[in-house]
């Protein structure tokens, strides 16, 4: 204790080791703090904390803490990892989210799926190139049935409202009748 109570008094070395040590601390949970997940997130009635997951989850005598971080368990199409900032976007913006449910509307019109057609039997998942549809359940059978055209759209957007049309081509009409 009193080579302790000596080391105290001897402030710039104190203040030093004080530093030092905590620094050590938080490295040990940079794994945590610095990545592409968020800490936490909340999502359909459901929470998770992405970062933490694998960290905790990996230790022995804790439970195991809420992941969900596949595509699909966002509504997206797909198995692999959510892009969280382009999800963040999308869910942030009104705009965006009017957009999307136009498009949903007018490819259900399209297929005269209506209401019968699920929340995610439509679904929209951005490519390089932009948007695409892609169909599951009654709007797939029906599209189907229709002898799988390719199915287009197109989206107008001013300050107040949004218009989509979504409409057919099929193989036989080819690329230069619209």
């Amino acid at each position: 204790m009193k080579r302790l109570a000596r080391f105290r008094r001897i402030r710039r070395g104190w203040w030093a080791f004080l530093g030092l040590t905590s620094l050590f601390v938080l490295s040990l949970f940079l794994e945590l703090l610095v990545n592409r997940r968020p800490l936490f997130i909340s999502y359909d009635g459901r929470w998770a904390c992405p970062a933490a997951a694998d960290w905790v989850n990996g230790l022995p005598l804790l439970g195991g803490v809420p992941d969900f971080q596949k595509r699909s368990d966002f509504g997206q199409a797909g198995g692999s990892e959510v892009d969280y900032r382009r999800f963040a976007r999308t869910a942030a913006d009104p705009r965006e989210q009017t957009t999307l449910w136009t498009m949903k509307e007018a490819v259900s019109k399209l297929l005269r799926v209506g209401l019968s057609a699920g929340f995610w039997d439509i679904r929209f998942p951005c490519t390089e190139t932009g948007r695409r549809v892609e169909l599951f359940g009654e709007p797939l059978a029906r599209w189907e049935a229709a002898g799988r055209p390719e199915i287009l759209f197109h989206t107008t957007a001013d300050e107040r409202e949004v218009l989509t049309v979504a409409y057919t081509r099929t193989a036989a009409q080819g690329a230069d009748h619209d």
